[in-house]
C-alpha cells in the first residue's frame, strides 16, 4: 500500500494541473473501493465466525453427538446409550472397538440393542458432518475456520496410519460411511488430506526423493 501511494505521488508531480485533478479523482475512487472491500471482507469473516460458533455450540449440545465423540475418542468407555432405561445400571454400555466394528458392519440381518444405539449416535454425528460440508461447499464457512473444531475428529475417522493396531476400527468406520453414501463426509475428509489417491501421490514423490539421494529404487507399487 505504501508503494502504491509513493507511485501515485510521483505520478501526480509529473503531470500538469488539469491531469492532476482527474488523477486525484481516480485515485480517491480506487482507495475508497479498496477500503470498502477490506471492510466488507472483515465483516464477512466476522459473520462467518459468529455463524460457525453458533453451529459448533449446537453440535456439542447434542447428546447423541457427544456420545459419538466419546465412542470415537476412546478404545473402551462406558457411554450412556439408554438414558431413559428405568434401571440406571442398564443406561450405560461399555463400548470397545469390537462392539463398534460389529455395530457398523453393513448388511447384518439384525443388530443387538446396543449395536443399534451405537449406529444411531454415529449416524447423528455423520449427519452433522454432512451439514458442515454443505456450509463449506456454499462458502458460508471455510475449511480453515472449521479446522480447529473438526480436524481431530476427521483424523480419528480416516487416518489409519495414526490408528496403529486399531486400523480395523478405521476401516469399519470408513466402510460404513461409503456404504451409506455419506458423500459430504467423504468430501470433507478429502479436504483435510485424508484421501487414498493423495496418499499414493505423496508416497510416490517420497520414493523418488529417496531414490535420488540414496540410490535406492522405489518399490514397484510406488512407481
Amino acid at each position: 500500500m505504501e508503494g502504491a501511494i509513493a507511485w501515485l505521488t510521483n505520478a501526480l508531480a509529473s503531470l500538469g494541473p488539469g491531469n492532476v485533478i482527474g488523477l486525484i479523482g481516480v485515485t480517491v475512487g480506487v482507495f475508497t473501493a479498496i477500503k470498502g472491500f477490506v471492510e466488507y471482507e472483515r465483516a464477512q469473516q466476522w459473520k462467518r465466525g459468529e455463524f460457525l460458533a453458533g453451529e459448533m455450540k449446537e453440535f456439542h449440545a447434542n447428546k447423541a453427538i457427544r456420545n459419538a465423540l466419546s465412542i470415537l475418542d476412546w478404545a473402551d468407555r462406558k457411554v450412556e446409550l439408554f438414558p431413559d432405561h428405568p434401571n440406571p445400571a442398564e443406561r450405560y454400555v461399555l463400548v470397545d472397538d469390537q462392539l463398534l466394528e460389529s455395530a457398523l458392519t453393513p448388511g447384518k440381518a439384525s443388530y443387538a440393542d446396543d449395536e443399534a444405539a451405537i449406529r444411531d449416535v454415529i449416524i447423528e454425528f455423520l449427519d452433522a458432518l454432512e451439514r458442515f460440508e454443505e456450509f463449506v461447499a456454499s462458502n458460508l464457512i471455510t475449511t480453515k475456520q472449521l479446522r480447529p473444531y473438526l480436524h481431530y475428529w476427521i483424523e480419528t475417522l480416516a487416518d489409519a496410519e495414526k490408528a496403529g493396531d486399531r486400523t480395523d476400527r478405521v476401516t469399519a468406520i470408513l466402510t460404513f460411511i461409503k456404504v451409506h453414501e455419506y458423500t459430504g463426509v467423504l468430501e470433507l475428509i478429502r479436504r483435510y488430506g485424508y484421501d487414498d489417491s493423495l496418499r499414493g501421490r505423496i508416497a510416490r514423490v517420497g520414493a523418488r526423493i529417496r531414490e535420488r539421494f540414496t540410490g535406492a529404487k522405489p518399490l514397484a507399487a510406488a512407481k
